[in-house]
């Protein structure tokens, strides 16, 4: 079977390779659960005034350049020191990705919970202040 022309030489080599960087973004992992687990204790601690503008920024940059690229080049090294044949690395590769992949989702869906059941008191507090008239005890 031919390869398209497109994907001969270097070409494919270029291809795959943009597509490796567009996928490495696009998939969660856990480089951006714990980017975002930070990212939030950070943001509150700025906010009380516990970090100045320059430590709360220098942070968020380091983690947002450290902490996916970390992942994936600890998934790189794993699947580059899997002993065997190219199908025993790939096998290696799309296991760390998918575990990556639903890490990420599963603490995407667990901070989305925890957000509903802060509304959800909030809420509730508000209608108790509603129900009281303003007045607190």
């Amino acid at each position: 079977m031919n390869k398209p022309e497109f994907l001969k030489g270097d070409k494919g080599l270029l291809l795959a390779t943009f597509a490796g960087l567009i996928l490495s973004d696009l998939i969660p992992g856990p480089g951006d659960a714990i980017y975002f687990h930070y990212n939030k204790k950070w943001r509150d601690q700025w906010a009380k005034g516990e970090l100045t503008s320059r430590q709360y920024w220098t942070r968020e940059t380091l983690a947002y350049y450290f902490f996916n690229s970390g992942w994936w080049t600890l998934v790189a090294i794993a699947t580059l020191s899997t002993p065997g044949k190219l199908e025993n690395k790939l096998k290696t590769l799309l296991a760390l990705t998918g575990a990556g992949f639903v890490a990420g989702v599963l603490i995407k869906n667990i901070k989305s919970d925890e957000a509903e059941k802060l509304a959800e008191k909030n809420l509730a507090k508000e209608k108790l202040y509603t129900q009281t008239n303003g007045k607190t005890t």
